[in-house]
């Protein structure tokens, strides 16, 4: 097999199509449009993004975009389109030599059994099945007060009650203009926040967190409310653990949807060093 970087991806299309048609091998990450144009189709224009193709004997067998924070030694499959076992152990392959040291996420179809057993055999992290939930149009009325756009007054409150174990920190949330940050005030204490995209046709929150000591006080639904009311009238989806059951009654309760068939798995491999 042959790896080679691609800047063109009109020869792929055919092969982009037939792959992702496939319910074992789709890739969420194209699942619209417009996912489709802003993680592959703009990929090649981004110079934080890596496009690999894979052919055997001539023909496509593996197209990939790699988000690639070489700063940061971070590594993200954003997407990933391949039905060969061969074509993942040629880009494990080729990952472990271009960016030894890196810690790389994989996000991926859960019935994908090439993937995952290859990151199995690397001893990968696996975290919990995400399902996909899409917002109806349709949520309750919702008070709002208390919930402001992060200004600088507050950004280090933020900064430090933020998730940590996550590649979109408060702090590079922060520094992107396609992020919009809400925050939860109660006497002038930041107790919790949404960070959101802005410039999708159907937006998403990368992360929602009240703090403990002020649950059970409506933050939650107040962010999302404020959240869903600024986004109008564009989209919105999100990614939620299987089995947060509190989370999941909280987004239906605002109007979000199951989507069968879309959800994802997470797992993260520490490469080795060379």
């Amino acid at each position: 097999m042959r790896i080679e970087k691609i800047t063109d991806l009109e020869p792929w299309m055919g092969f982009i199509t037939e792959v992702n048609n496939d319910p074992a091998f789709s890739c969420q990450a194209i699942a619209s449009p417009d996912l489709l144009d802003n993680n592959l189709l703009q990929a090649v224009n981004r110079p934080d993004r890596d496009v690999l193709g894979i052919r055997q004997d001539g023909a496509p067998a593996g197209l990939f975009v790699l988000i690639v924070d070489r700063a940061g030694q971070y590594l993200e499959m954003n997407a990933g389109l391949c039905r060969s076992a061969d074509g993942y152990e040629a880009l494990a392959a080729y990952i472990q030599e271009q960016y030894p040291g890196y810690h790389a996420d994989f996000v991926f179809n859960p019935a994908n059994r090439p993937l995952k057993e290859l990151l199995v055999r690397k001893r990968a992290a696996f975290q919990t099945e995400q399902m996909k939930m899409v917002y109806s149009g349709v949520s309750p009325s919702v008070r709002t007060d208390g919930i402001e756009l992060l200004s600088g007054p507050y950004r280090e409150q933020y900064f430090a009650m933020h998730s940590r174990d996550v590649y979109w920190t408060g702090e590079k949330a922060a520094e992107q203009d396609w992020f919009r940050i809400l925050i939860a005030v109660e006497d002038r204490r930041v107790v919790g926040y949404i960070d959101v995209t802005i410039d999708l046709d159907e937006n998403e929150p990368y992360d929602l967190l009240v703090l403990e000591d002020s649950r059970r006080k409506g933050w939650g639904r107040k962010l999302l409310a404020r959240a869903l009311e600024m986004n109008r009238p564009r989209g919105m989806m999100l990614l939620v653990e299987v089995d947060n059951i509190p989370a999941i009654r909280l987004y239906e309760s605002m109007g979000f949807e199951r989507v069968p068939g879309q959800n994802s798995l997470t797992a993260a491999w520490e490469i080795p060093s060379a």
